[in-house]
């Protein structure tokens, strides 16, 4: 070998030593008995900018573009996930085997390496246990960014993230991370929805009625348990959760069970068609916003159909229940 491919062997070999620059994270996978995989990756909070990362051979490398500290979802195709906290100019390498991906170790800075000690350290542990033991990490580890996954992971991403704790995790970062970009942002996004959460209490918004009265959902509710069903003309489901809500109302009388159809209809032609068609029993809201709608934010509503059951104390005891068994969840706050 020549002098000059010394040199340029050289140089090969100190650029692929270097880590990366100011601008980016990147990010080394080691995955065992896996051989060729894609798996998406993107920022929490951002998560319309979707990227693929392509593992041949176990293993990957890939630069992720990040001008501040930022919070990673790798998504296995089995839709299980792995956190990664991202510092510009930092690697982080990820290791796990194909068959144990939620024991990804996740190593390369101190904020990764402890909440992947706090993360193993709780699988196979009693869902309540993880919990608190959740809420203590964050609140020992509030200023920190780790902190914020932490909440991303057990409460975020939870299908019913507890009302309560969310709430007060969500104050202990908003605290100690008051610019965190990512915080706010969560705050945001989640604030309303834990606020309607299950175990929470409903909120008393007020609601368009399809005259265009305005009634606060307290005196709609009159004291009474409440299914809540949330409908739409353009939802091929909205059809058979309206039926629920048909049968539900002619087997319990108005005294015993309040009942209210809100509309995520844009139109009014296509709402009063639905109306029609399904025969929705009174009362029905409807203000022409859709997911906009005031109310519909206050509910925290996501998507239709769905729905809420309310005790007679206002406390959410159930959210978007399957057809089959909201008589059920009904029968229970009677």
């Amino acid at each position: 070998m020549n002098l000059y491919h010394i040199i340029i062997a050289s140089a090969a070999l100190l650029l692929a030593s270097c880590g990366p620059d100011k601008e980016h994270v990147r990010i080394k996978g080691s995955f065992q008995n896996l051989s060729t995989a894609e798996f998406y990756i993107y920022q929490e909070e951002n998560a319309e900018c979707i990227d693929t990362v392509h593992i041949e051979g176990g293993k990957f490398s890939y630069d992720f573009p990040a001008d501040d500290k930022c919070i990673l979802t790798l998504l296995y195709p089995n839709f299980s996930r792995t956190y990664i906290i991202g510092e510009p100019g930092e690697t982080v390498e990820i290791s796990a085997s194909a068959e144990h991906l939620l024991e990804a170790d996740v190593s390369g800075t101190d904020a990764n390496e402890r909440f992947t000690r706090f993360r193993l350290s709780q699988i196979g542990k009693p869902e309540g246990n993880v919990l608190l033991a959740a809420q203590q990490y964050i609140r020992d580890n509030a200023a920190d960014i780790d902190a914020t996954a932490a909440f991303i992971a057990y409460f975020a991403s939870s299908a019913e993230p507890p009302s309560r704790e969310g709430l007060a995790m969500l104050d202990v970062l908003k605290k100690e991370q008051p610019k965190d970009k990512t915080v706010q942002s969560l705050d945001h996004r989640m604030r309303q929805q834990l606020s309607a959460a299950k175990g929470s209490m409903l909120p008393n918004v007020d609601i368009v009625m399809k005259d265009g009265e305005k009634k606060p959902l307290a005196e709609i509710r009159g004291g009474r348990p409440m299914l809540i069903v949330f409908a739409a003309s353009w939802n091929y489901r909205s059809h058979e959760f309206l039926n629920i809500l048909r049968k539900v109302r002619r087997a319990y009388s108005p005294e015993r069970l309040a009942t209210l159809c809100v509309s995520l209809d844009l139109s009014r032609k296509q709402f009063d068609m639905i109306a029609e068609r399904d025969s929705i029993p009174a009362p029905i809201a409807f203000d022409g916003l859709g997911f906009e709608s005031p109310a519909a934010q206050s509910l925290a509503v996501r998507y239709v159909p769905g729905n809420i059951i309310v005790d007679a104390r206002g406390r959410i005891v159930a959210r978007d229940v399957e057809p089959d068994k909201i008589s059920s969840e009904v029968e229970r706050v009677l």
